[in-house]
């Protein structure tokens, strides 16, 4: 009798140990998935960290080099109209006037002179301005705002293009707009001061004026004809829909 009570606490005691072992052996199962599950977690967002971070560094290239591109075109339009300016100072500086002349003449020349040095100056100027505007903004602020930007707006938006437009835009076209009526100046200019100082030989005259309205003529029909499309402010594309941006009015 003895014998079997001791058999049976055994076996009860050993029920116990293997109920008990198997509760721990699936709590042990548990954590180590629980573990997996937290190691996973953790290489996934380690993983969107450095996609992250390689898209944010092609992206800040891209963005750079916009910029480059822009302080490129406005370094060489800035030089070609204090180029062209410095061309039509010279002119009025050493053009020979003759004796006598035609003061109607003259008050042309001297006019259209006049404002063609202004118009190139003042585009120099704001192209030059805007120039230390785009380097100021790609060295100091570019990094802040693409490094802004959500997952999703990466490819879709552009920081510098929309600080662009949102600053410089205006300023560009009125440029621009000053640079083109510089060079329509700047040729007729030309036409008019063969009359000042070769007013004696007409035929000299003539044919200078002829060239330069020839000039104007392809100026005015064949390059500004095509290219006048850049006088027109584009639209800010934000996750593909265009959307336009106003620049509120400065006080």
């Amino acid at each position: 009798m003895s014998a079997l009570m001791l058999e049976s606490l055994i076996g009860t005691y050993d029920q116990r140990n293997s109920s008990t072992w198997r509760r721990e052996d699936i709590r042990h199962r548990e954590q180590e998935c629980q573990w997996r599950t937290d190691d996973l977690q953790r290489e996934q967002e380690w993983r969107g960290q450095d996609i992250r971070r390689i898209k944010i560094q092609a992206k800040l290239e891209n963005e750079r080099r916009q910029a480059d591109t822009r302080s490129e075109q406005l370094s060489a339009v800035s030089s070609l109209g204090a180029l062209l300016g410095g061309f039509a100072l010279i002119s009025v500086i050493n053009v020979s006037l003759p004796d006598p002349i035609n003061l109607d003449l003259l008050w042309v020349y001297g006019i259209t002179s006049a404002l063609c040095i202004c118009t190139m100056v003042v585009s120099s100027v704001t192209f030059t301005v805007l120039l230390v505007a785009v380097t100021r903004y790609s060295a100091h602020e570019l990094e802040y705002d693409v490094r802004a930007l959500q997952d999703q707006d990466i490819d879709f938006e552009s920081p510098f293009y929309t600080w662009w437009l949102k600053k410089c835009e205006t300023d560009w076209l009125l440029g621009y707009l000053l640079f083109r009526a510089g060079v329509t100046l700047f040729l007729i200019e030309l036409g008019i001061v063969s009359w000042v100082q070769y007013s004696r030989w007409e035929a000299t005259s003539i044919s200078i004026s002829v060239v330069a309205g020839i000039g104007l003529l392809i100026w005015q029909f064949r390059i500004l004809s095509k290219w006048r499309y850049l006088m027109k402010a584009p639209p800010v594309k934000v996750s593909g829909v265009a959307r336009e941006i106003v620049t509120p009015p400065t006080t």
